[in-house]
């Protein structure tokens, strides 16, 4: 999955989610911001398995047409949206609240200060292997990682305090080899 197969995961809804720490909490919400393609309820899925397993590759598409709903529930992203177009240049309560709220999830980010998207060519599968390991590899050298599940699961204060704060993009230290795609 390479340029324009991956570049329609990179969306401005997707960063806004990235960024704040915005979670996606209901499959409506997913399937808006394109991280699923159907929704299958948990009681059909003895069903689909059963008719995947008997299918041929060919058929998938229709498989999943068959055995998929449109969700309960509108997609709370959704309804955000909608709400900031009818106020987007209206400096009302509801507007201020959503940014003062934007704002704070940027703070919080240990991804968001030092986010580059206009520096790194993430439209390629591979450059965005190279960052999620240059994360990984410094998540587990670093103490963000204790840091993330002592604000998040531990104290639940959603406030992690993050040391250095700017470093999880940068190519690695000579001493630690970069990832070879």
């Amino acid at each position: 999955m390479e340029g324009r197969e991956l570049n329609k995961f990179f969306t401005p809804t997707g960063a806004y989610l990235g960024l704040t720490g915005k979670r996606i909490y209901n499959p409506a919400d997913a399937l808006l911001v394109g991280l699923g393609t159907h929704y299958v309820p948990s009681g059909n899925l003895g069903s689909l398995k059963d008719t995947l397993l008997a299918t041929t590759l060919y058929d998938i598409a229709v498989v999943l047409s068959n055995h998929s709903t449109q969700p309960e529930s509108e997609p709370p992203l959704n309804q955000i949206v909608e709400e900031l177009k009818k106020h987007k240049d209206s400096f009302d309560a509801t507007v201020a609240g959503w940014a003062k709220e934007s704002l704070e999830g940027l703070g919080k980010g240990a991804l968001a200060s030092s986010y580059r998207s206009n520096d790194s060519n993430l439209s390629k599968l591979s450059e965005v292997m190279k960052l999620e390991y240059r994360i990984a590899v410094r998540s587990s050298l670093r103490d963000d990682f204790v840091e993330g599940v002592r604000a998040v699961l531990v104290d639940k204060d959603q406030n992690p305090k993050w040391s250095p704060s700017n470093a999880l993009f940068e190519p690695l230290e000579p001493r630690v080899e970069e990832l070879k795609i």
